[in-house]
């Protein structure tokens, strides 16, 4: 399984039909701040998972972790957003964007 967290913004990734990428981003809802698809990765890939493990510390952030997985010869792109739901008009905090090349 291909492993995958914010370093690999903006890089792009071979990922062969049928085989399975774990994406993890941190996060931290209690802030209101959420990751957000803006793009993700249909018709080539589809997500199959999708979990959050919180921190150990009351308030702290945690770890949102997604599974995508490769479903169709082309490429597509993962793009996430990380704002409140609150203020969708203000620019995102953070963003993501992960370019994804599935193979045979």
């Amino acid at each position: 399984m291909l492993l995958v967290d914010e370093t690999f913004s903006t890089q792009t990734v071979e990922l062969p039909i049928g085989q399975v990428m774990e994406l993890r981003l941190k996060e931290n809802p209690t802030t209101g701040f959420r990751w957000t698809f803006a793009a993700d990765g249909e018709p080539f890939c589809t997500l199959v998972g999708d979990a959050f493990q919180r921190g150990t510390v009351p308030g702290a952030g945690g770890e949102h972790t997604w599974r995508v997985m490769a479903v169709r010869l082309g490429t597509c792109e993962l793009r996430l957003f990380y704002r409140r739901s609150f203020g969708a008009d203000a620019p995102p905090a953070r963003s993501f964007v992960l370019h994804v090349k599935v193979t045979e």
